[in-house]
């Protein structure tokens, strides 16, 4: 069961992954952008959306008698399997049962590898009928989770058992868009891709960044799919569906300002917190409860590290409260633990608002002042000011995800390069551009995050493009090459 806590190693492990400075090779056909520009399209188009919310079409996918064929553990993972095994090799898996036989005699139990499945066992899962409610939830008008009240009574403490549930549903529709792809059923392979990614943005408006980081992952994936659509034979070219993607893809500012009200509630109405005195016994109530387990995230333990902070900080935040005007009887009946933690939830809004006003900047600039944010939290780490705890533990891991989110708007401005020289190619006789200047009839793509073009180097047989690792980045894919061949 997943916590509104940030569990990140989950949806990591739902990121394809890739050696570090390990060169990508696309191999295209010639393919001119299509006539409409919009022929084909990555988002549901307006004319197949229906009025309502996509979210009551997602758990009708959860009843036992239609989702726990895919919770069989082994199954699951064959299934995994075949998605992780690259392309060429899961393409010839399970095209007869011989050959289904000859797999699991070469990959089987003896060695302690896990048997992909075959693509015979895929499709036959692939036609029960509760699948389609993940298309029709795709094309409804809004999804709307009703997280909001649930984190005001919870805050912090907020399980979210339905994301699991939501994981394995994006799996399928990654299974079934890879094997539209493989039979050459570009249209079928649109519509599971056109799925996949509003799954994304639907989990982006959940106003929870654990849930905005799951479709980040999930779009990850479908663009994954779009690599490999676009290296198949008669693969229409997705030039303009990549543009009309929105840019940003995705936008965490629901999920900002959803965790910062699970902080604003950790220990319940703020109201309350604010204008009653609490006794020692219900401040000790509301700290074991809610409290301690986000401190044990932060990396600090036990009764020790709190007490040693509350009595640090009691001075400063006696004195605050004076500050705002509050009387000194009441502040001298408040317990030090009450007097302590409103002038950490004060201090957190300093912090919260000082992050939140970069939002309405060109990425560029956004990016560089979450860098010097960072470093202005890492500053106040090495004075060990504790009054800012609970943004530390806010702060610790935004500036990453940031740069995670544009690393993917990179990953569709790449994709957009490459079926660029995919239409140079079509009216060159199969040739790639000598350097984007020679490009006159579409516009040259460029990296979201500096506003330039990406660098081009034509070779001997191949044409080369080089991404620039993101400053403050700790993922190693920030930097790559793509290696481009026509055949």
């Amino acid at each position: 069961m997943i916590s509104i806590l940030p569990i990140f190693s989950l949806v990591l492990l739902m990121t394809p992954t890739q050696e570090p400075h390990q060169a990508r090779k696309f191999v295209i056909t010639p393919q001119a952008v299509p006539s409409p520009a919009l022929r084909y399209v990555l988002l549901p188009p307006l004319k197949e959306l229906k009025t309502g919310n996509a979210v009551q079409h997602y758990y009708r996918c959860f009843a036992p008698d239609a989702i726990h064929f895919y919770r069989n553990q082994p199954f699951a993972e064959s299934t995994r399997a075949w998605l992780e095994s690259p392309y060429d090799q899961a393409a010839r898996m399970g095209l007869s049962p011989s050959q289904q036989q000859q797999t699991q005699k070469t990959k089987g139990k003896d060695d302690g590898e896990v048997v992909p499945a075959t693509r015979e066992e895929l499709n036959l899962f692939l036609q029960y009928s509760f699948l389609d409610e993940i298309d029709q939830a795709a094309r409804r008008t809004y999804a709307e989770w009703e997280y909001l009240e649930r984190m005001k009574e919870q805050g912090m403490a907020l399980m979210l058992p339905d994301l699991n549930g939501i994981i394995i549903l994006a799996e399928l529709v990654q299974i079934r868009a890879r094997l539209a792809v493989m039979e050459g059923n570009h249209e079928r392979a649109l519509h599971h891709l056109q799925t996949g990614l509003t799954m994304a943005q639907h989990l982006n408006d959940a106003h929870i960044l654990i849930c905005s980081m799951t479709g980040m992952a999930i779009a990850k994936n479908m663009l994954k799919i779009v690599e490999e659509f676009i290296q198949t034979p008669k693969a229409p070219n997705l030039y303009w569906a990549l543009t009309d993607l929105p840019s940003p893809f995705l936008d965490f500012r629901l999920a900002y300002a959803g965790d910062r009200l699970a902080i604003e509630y950790l220990l319940g109405d703020p109201k309350q917190l604010e204008e009653r005195i609490f006794t020692n016994e219900e401040m000790q109530t509301l700290v074991n409860k809610k409290l301690k387990p986000l401190l044990r995230i932060d990396g600090q333990q036990g009764n020790n590290e709190l007490t040693l902070m509350i009595l640090k900080e009691y001075p400063r935040a006696k004195a605050w409260l004076l500050e705002q005007g509050r009387s000194a009887t009441d502040v001298e009946k408040m317990t030090a633990t009450q007097a302590v933690l409103l002038f950490a939830k004060a201090r957190f809004q300093v912090l919260a608002d000082d992050f939140a006003k970069y939002f309405q900047l060109p990425l560029t600039e956004r990016i560089v002042h979450a860098q010097a944010f960072n470093e202005k939290v890492k500053e106040l780490r090495s004075q060990q000011d504790a009054s800012y705890f609970l943004g530390f533990y806010f702060y610790g891991y935004y500036q990453n995800v940031w740069i995670r989110l544009v690393e993917m708007d990179r990953d569709i401005a790449l994709l957009r390069c490459v079926e660029l020289l995919r239409h140079y190619a079509a009216g060159h006789g199969r040739h790639l551009p000598s350097g984007w200047d020679d490009v006159q009839d579409l516009p040259v793509p460029v990296d979201p995050l500096t506003g330039k073009r990406f660098s081009y180097k034509l070779q001997e047989n191949h044409a080369v493009i080089n991404v620039d690792a993101i400053h403050g980045s700790p993922n190693p894919r920030s930097a790559r090459e793509y290696e481009i061949y026509v055949k």
